[in-house]
């Protein structure tokens, strides 16, 4: 489109724009629009769900209809659930080998000699293997396998 149309359109829809803004509120529409926003309406009746501002009333809202809760923990269920008693696990992901600083990773962390990683101390590590030791007993992680 030329910019010379395009002028042309927008100049003639300008003032036609203004003349019904112009003719619109002189009109009193808006006046009486105005008169019925600011009247008292009644408001349809709504059930109040909640005891008192900002406590919420659960047992309300279970006999809506919507079901329990699920950010609410039901402490029964929490306190009969079995307890698994899971043994650690090292994961070894990757050596990093050089003579003067030797690394791993192990579950996705870079650990060196010395350091502890789920309750183990790193005591070697090989170009190949790591050696870890909890509670006196010490154990290898190799490449070829990945886990202890």
């Amino acid at each position: 489109m030329k910019p010379v149309i395009r002028k042309i359109i927008v100049f003639s829809t300008l003032p036609a724009a203004v003349a019904f803004l112009y003719w619109h509120f002189s009109s009193g529409l808006i006046e009486n629009r105005a008169e019925i926003t600011t009247a008292e309406t009644p408001r349809p009746a709504t059930p109040r769900l909640h005891a008192a501002a900002g406590t919420i009333d659960m047992t309300a809202y279970a006999e809506a209809g919507w079901g329990r809760d699920p950010f609410v923990r039901d402490i029964i269920s929490d306190s009969l659930a079995p307890v698994v008693d899971e043994k650690p696990q090292w994961i070894l992901g990757g050596i990093l080998y050089d003579d003067k600083s030797p690394s791993a990773v192990i579950n996705r962390k870079i650990v060196g000699p010395g350091d502890i990683i789920n309750g183990a101390k790193v005591v070697k590590i090989k170009r190949q293997s790591v050696t870890l030791e909890i509670d006196s007993v010490a154990f290898t992680l190799d490449m070829a396998r990945g886990k202890s």
